[in-house]
């Protein structure tokens, strides 16, 4: 995982390694607890609490971009104080001195302000999440220290699920298609979100069948993360680049298995405001 800062200098822009504010997870979770504040309509500070997360960062909202092209790379511009995750293919900010790719779970943070605009170069294939950040992020860059786990996603392409309750109260796997709708580079509408979070699981973690407190988008940025479904009997394991919507806040839920340290963004979306569910599904 690489993380940077976008700079506007006089004569254009340039880039600063930073480190990203992660917190510890809690290792040994009580998932009746979580089952409990779930059936409660439990919100984020439960969320946050029983996983020791601390306070989440602000955030006005989340879309994403996608592009195909013949292999010429293709060039949208930034303007807007953002917080950007590459997905699929590669991004680099051109003129920002010696070239910096951006691959699959990187991060670039842009504190642009009014009148300022930084340019991404996006490579083919190439999908990026874009978070509107407030300063509470800016303050505590490079304040924990860094988290870095080397995995590659396996496949060119992101997996991209989403979790759902069924009528039997049981959790499922379905499509998430609709995450990225457009792939001619036209943002998609920007979804309402309460927020998110930088996780960090130490080392070697199960958590066994719970609900989702929150409606919860998880990101993973370094290391890997499986989860588990009952209902379908399915277990997926998502690599940096991927992305998985934790829809199941009520029933049975899933599980969570970590075989090494792994670095998460977890951003809590509005219940309200989520993306339609698709065709199909359970």
């Amino acid at each position: 995982m690489k993380a940077a800062q976008v700079v506007i200098v006089p004569k254009g822009v340039s880039l600063e390694e930073t480190q990203l504010p992660f917190h510890t997870l809690q290792l040994e979770v009580d998932v009746e607890t979580m089952r409990k504040l779930a059936e409660a309509d439990g919100g984020s500070d439960d969320f946050a609490e029983i996983n020791q997360l601390g306070g989440k960062f602000a955030c006005d909202g989340l879309w994403t971009e996608w592009t195909i092209s013949d292999g010429t790379p293709i060039s949208s511009v930034i303007d807007r104080q953002q917080l950007v995750v590459v997905v699929s293919g590669a991004v680099q900010i051109p003129g920002a001195g010696a070239a910096q790719i951006f691959g699959p779970g990187d991060v670039i943070v842009a504190p642009l302000t009014a009148g300022q605009t930084a340019e991404l170069a996006r490579s083919e294939n190439c999908r990026t999440i874009h978070l509107l950040i407030a300063s509470d992020l800016l303050e505590q860059l490079g304040a924990a220290p860094k988290v870095h786990i080397d995995r590659t996603r396996p496949a060119e392409n992101p997996l991209i699920k989403r979790m759902i309750t069924g009528p039997d109260q049981r959790s499922y796997f379905t499509g998430f298609d609709n995450f990225f709708p457009d792939s001619t580079g036209k943002p998609s509408p920007i979804y309402s979100t309460e927020g998110f979070w930088f996780a960090y699981f130490s080392d070697a973690c199960f958590v066994d069948l719970h609900p989702e407190i929150v409606k919860n988008l998880v990101l993973p940025l370094s290391g890997s993360l499986q989860l588990g479904t009952a209902g379908d009997g399915q277990l997926h394991e998502f690599f940096p680049g991927d992305v998985c919507l934790a829809d199941d806040s009520v029933g049975e839920g899933h599980t969570d298995r970590t075989d090494a340290p792994c670095g998460l963004l977890i951003v809590e979306m509005r219940a309200d405001g989520l993306w339609p569910m698709q065709e199909g599904s359970t």
